[in-house]
């Protein structure tokens, strides 16, 4: 299973399990990513569309127990329109 696949499948797991692995990523000298940046990356990287970026990106901020702001869902959705038109 491959990393986005975990997160699709985890993503009412709420803010507790993110902060476990962000500090298991930290102990291990790697570098933690949240869920936007993961999301961003695969839409970079080809593995989503720009429609389905966005309807994940939307489903984060209202479905999800994760502490995301407004802001950043749409500085998010901003930065995949701005990286389409290129």
């Amino acid at each position: 299973m491959n990393v986005l696949s975990w997160i699709i499948m985890m993503r009412g797991a709420g803010r507790f399990k993110c902060l476990a692995a962000r500090t298991a990523t930290e102990a291990e000298d790697l570098e933690p990513h949240g869920s936007v940046g993961v999301i961003l990356r695969a839409f970079r990287e080809g593995i989503l569309t720009e429609n389905r970026v966005v309807k994940l990106l939307q489903n984060l901020e209202s479905e999800s127990t994760l502490f995301i702001t407004h802001s950043l869902i749409q500085q998010a959705i901003k930065a995949v329109k701005d990286y389409s038109k290129e």
